[in-house]
């Protein structure tokens, strides 16, 4: 179990040493962000349709929308907290030199994330006709 709190622990301490605000609820964030890009990744590659990853369609007007989406992500950002408990996090130990590495590896992880949702995005497009290479 602790390999499962090891790198959110990581994410926590390098947002808490840094002296940012919120750190727990940032790292919370940034495990969201992780686990909404490869969900994105994961039905883009395996031709998922879209309302299996996200509950609500670009049909609808836009309040019911932005109800759906809070709805969505409020509730993974519920499990995630109570599943990553700031206490729990705390427990970890973490050396200086995972916290550096973090700082290194976790922003070039996020853009390689989104570089890779946008070429499957583009991809996805040329297949469907939409964009036209």
């Amino acid at each position: 179990m602790n390999i499962l709190y090891k790198i959110p622990a990581i994410i926590y301490k390098s947002f808490d040493t840094r002296g940012v605000d919120i750190p727990h609820f940032r790292a919370i964030m940034t495990i969201v962000l992780i686990i909404f890009f490869h969900a994105v990744h994961i039905g883009l590659i395996f031709n998922i349709s879209s309302d299996f990853i996200m509950p609500w369609s670009s049909k609808e007007n836009k309040q019911n929308q932005w109800l759906y989406a809070s709805i969505y992500f409020g509730s993974l950002i519920a499990i995630i907290s109570i599943v990553f408990r700031k206490s729990k996090l705390d427990q970890i130990k973490v050396t200086q030199s995972q916290l550096d590495r973090a700082s290194k590896i976790l922003p070039a992880y996020l853009a390689a994330c989104l570089i890779l949702a946008i070429i499957l995005l583009i991809k996805l497009g040329v297949e469907k006709d939409k964009i036209n290479i």
